[in-house]
Order: C-alpha cells, then sequence, then structure tokens
C-alpha cells in the first residue's frame, strides 16, 4: 500500500467536499493514519474554519468521504468523533478502531469520555489491517533493545500536510537524546517500507532537557525545505538527504 499516495489523494478530497459544503474559508491542513501504544489505529482529519454547528448540520454529507479515505487505507472504524474546542470550532475529526480499553472508556458518560469529545457515530469495525500497529510495536521494540530504556512510543503516524510535505512521526515518553541518529535511521527504513522518500530526518526535544518528544522523517516541501535550513531551538536535525 503507498500510504502517502493516498494520504496526500485523500486530504484534497476532503477539503474539496468540505469547501463545497461551506466555502473556501474552510482547509484540511493535515490528514494522517496513526496506530497507538494501546492497541488504537485511526484516520484524523485535522480542518480550520468548521465548528460544532457546521457538523451537526452536514455531517451526513462529510463523513461518507472520511469513511471512504478510511477504508482506502484498510480501517474498519468503530467510532466517529470530533474534538472541540471552548469557542465550538472543530480542531480534529476522528475514525477510530478502538482497543478493548478504550472501547470501555469511550462507552462510558454517554460515550463521551472527554468534554471535548462530540461523539457522531458507532460502528461494528474492529477489523482493521495491523500493519502500522506492527510497525509502531517493531520500532518501540529496536529503540528499548538500543537504549535499554523501557521508552513507550505513545503514537506513530503517518500523515500528509496541506503544503505537500508528507512523512512519519513518532512520540516517545521516556527517550533520551543518546544514539538519535541511529534511531532515525532505522526509523527512516521503516518509512522506506510506507513509500515516504525522505529528504530530513530530525527529532524535537522538550526544552531545557535531553527528553525527546518526536521522531520524524519527511519529504518536504519547497517552503519547508527553506524554513528548515534555520529551525527552532527544540528541534535537532539529524541529516539531510
Amino acid at each position: 500500500m503507498n500510504y502517502t499516495e493516498i494520504l496526500s489523494s485523500d486530504r484534497a478530497k476532503i477539503e474539496k467536499r468540505l469547501r463545497d459544503l461551506f466555502g473556501f474559508n474552510v482547509s484540511v491542513f493535515q490528514l494522517s493514519n496513526y496506530a497507538l501504544g494501546c492497541g488504537c489505529t485511526g484516520l484524523t482529519v485535522s480542518p480550520t474554519g468548521i465548528n460544532i454547528d457546521d457538523l451537526e448540520v452536514f455531517k451526513d454529507h462529510i463523513f461518507p468521504t472520511v469513511i471512504e479515505s478510511a477504508h482506502d487505507l484498510l480501517l474498519d472504524p468503530t467510532i466517529a468523533y470530533a474534538i472541540v474546542g471552548g469557542d465550538a470550532g472543530v480542531s480534529a475529526l476522528h475514525l477510530a478502531d478502538y482497543c478493548d480499553r478504550c472501547a470501555v472508556e469511550y462507552g462510558g458518560a454517554d460515550g463521551r469520555p472527554r468534554p471535548d469529545t462530540y461523539v457522531i457515530a458507532n460502528f461494528e469495525g474492529g477489523k482493521s489491517d495491523k500493519h502500522l500497529s506492527n510497525l509502531r510495536s517493531r520500532f518501540e521494540n529496536l529503540i528499548r533493545e538500543r537504549t535499554g530504556i523501557p521508552v513507550y512510543l505513545l503514537e506513530m503516524g503517518v500523515f500528509a500536510l496541506r503544503c505537500g510535505c508528507i512523512g512519519i512521526s513518532t512520540f516517545t515518553r521516556g527517550m533520551r537524546r543518546d544514539g538519535l541518529d541511529e534511531l532515525l535511521d532505522k526509523l527512516d527504513k521503516i518509512a522506506e517500507e510506507l513509500s515516504i522518500d525522505s529528504d530530513l530526518l530530525y527529532a524535537t526535544i522538550i526544552p531545557g532537557t535531553i527528553e525527546v518528544m518526536t521522531l520524524n522523517v519527511k519529504h518536504l516541501c519547497e517552503d519547508c525545505r527553506k524554513r528548515y535550513r534555520n529551525p527552532r531551538s527544540d528541534i535537532y536535525i539529524s541529516r539531510w538527504k
């Protein structure tokens, strides 16, 4: 499966659908397919310019396109939900295939585990492809072998951005800077398996510490290629390709 082609194409399709409904002030700045350490997998649409009232009125016109994207990625979701901010703006639309623990969590309190979570629909689901989950587990085990530390890989996600960047990111807990270059090279090998032709390998560091927050491999758009030549202070550049 060519994850990056699917994500890039489907991001544009979802954005077009939202603009057909709400106008050109709406955009989708990221579409990502993720696997969590708990066992959940899912798809996240990150929009700008829509609010919860828009979603409630037009959800039946929005979600068929999002569900089609999930099926393109062999995701068989059990829930559709939105993350809603204090201004009623929708910051994310999620289709997720629960792990057993999260199924219980989202089933309580009228299916609303947090105040910012708006559950749209539940499905039978549960038969998603496990390739990305297996890659997450494999990389987590590799990090632990190389560092000797029980690092937790909270999430591995493959993404397509509106600017044209594509890549893979992992979110870590308990990882330090030692051995970063070798581990980023290993993550780049995984990126190659997912058809990501990378330009840049880098990590983000929690400011004022030696704790690693994310490991990242990206194929950059032209604008971001220039921006990363002078990166923020929390970004550790391993190498350009």
